[in-house]
Protein backbone atom coordinates (compact mmCIF):
# COMPACT_ATOMS: atom_id res chain seq x y z
CA UNK A 1 0.00 0.00 0.00
CA UNK A 2 1.33 3.65 -1.05
CA UNK A 3 1.64 6.79 1.10
CA UNK A 4 -1.31 8.03 -0.92
CA UNK A 5 -3.01 4.87 -0.39
CA UNK A 6 -2.77 5.28 3.41
CA UNK A 7 -3.25 8.76 3.52
CA UNK A 8 -7.26 8.00 1.86
CA UNK A 9 -8.20 5.10 4.37
CA UNK A 10 -6.91 7.39 7.19
CA UNK A 11 -8.70 10.40 6.02
CA UNK A 12 -12.16 8.38 4.50
CA UNK A 13 -15.11 9.78 6.17
CA UNK A 14 -13.91 12.84 7.54
CA UNK A 15 -14.18 16.63 6.85
CA UNK A 16 -10.65 18.46 5.54
CA UNK A 17 -10.57 20.80 8.69
CA UNK A 18 -10.66 17.59 11.25
CA UNK A 19 -7.97 16.25 9.63
CA UNK A 20 -4.79 17.12 11.60
CA UNK A 21 -5.11 14.75 14.58
CA UNK A 22 -5.58 11.90 12.34
CA UNK A 23 -2.76 13.08 9.91
CA UNK A 24 -0.23 13.07 13.18
CA UNK A 25 -0.56 9.23 14.02
CA UNK A 26 0.99 9.00 10.56
CA UNK A 27 3.36 12.27 10.03
CA UNK A 28 5.50 14.62 12.55
CA UNK A 29 3.21 17.31 13.65
CA UNK A 30 6.05 19.68 12.69
CA UNK A 31 5.52 18.03 8.91
CA UNK A 32 1.94 18.79 9.10
CA UNK A 33 0.85 22.78 7.89
CA UNK A 34 -2.61 23.78 7.03
CA UNK A 35 -3.34 26.94 5.66
CA UNK A 36 -6.27 28.82 4.37
CA UNK A 37 -4.54 30.65 1.40
CA UNK A 38 -5.01 30.10 -1.34
CA UNK A 39 -7.34 27.47 -0.61
CA UNK A 40 -7.73 25.47 2.63
CA UNK A 41 -5.59 22.30 1.97
CA UNK A 42 -2.81 20.48 4.15
CA UNK A 43 0.58 20.38 3.25
CA UNK A 44 2.75 17.23 4.33
CA UNK A 45 6.58 16.90 3.82
CA UNK A 46 7.31 13.62 3.61
CA UNK A 47 10.61 11.83 2.60
CA UNK A 48 11.09 15.02 0.30
CA UNK A 49 8.14 15.46 -1.23
CA UNK A 50 5.43 17.48 -0.33
CA UNK A 51 1.61 16.13 -0.18
CA UNK A 52 -1.73 18.28 -1.01
CA UNK A 53 -5.13 17.49 0.48
CA UNK A 54 -7.66 19.72 -0.14
CA UNK A 55 -11.22 19.69 -1.55
CA UNK A 56 -11.45 18.50 -5.18
CA UNK A 57 -13.20 21.02 -6.98
CA UNK A 58 -9.61 23.37 -6.40
CA UNK A 59 -7.22 20.22 -7.57
CA UNK A 60 -5.24 20.36 -10.56
CA UNK A 61 -6.77 17.49 -12.37
CA UNK A 62 -2.54 16.25 -12.93
CA UNK A 63 -1.73 16.35 -9.21
CA UNK A 64 -4.47 13.94 -8.29
CA UNK A 65 -3.38 10.81 -6.64
CA UNK A 66 -6.68 9.98 -5.09
CA UNK A 67 -10.09 11.72 -4.19
CA UNK A 68 -11.45 10.46 -1.13
CA UNK A 69 -15.38 11.97 -0.32
CA UNK A 70 -14.45 15.35 -1.81
CA UNK A 71 -11.14 15.48 -1.11
CA UNK A 72 -7.91 15.50 -3.55
CA UNK A 73 -4.70 14.04 -2.32
CA UNK A 74 -1.82 14.11 -4.25
CA UNK A 75 1.84 15.14 -4.70
CA UNK A 76 2.90 18.91 -5.71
Amino acid sequence: MTEIQKIAELIKGKPLVALRKHLETMFKKKDIDFTYEPIPHFRIKSAGKTILICNEKYADVDEIEVVVDNMAVGYE
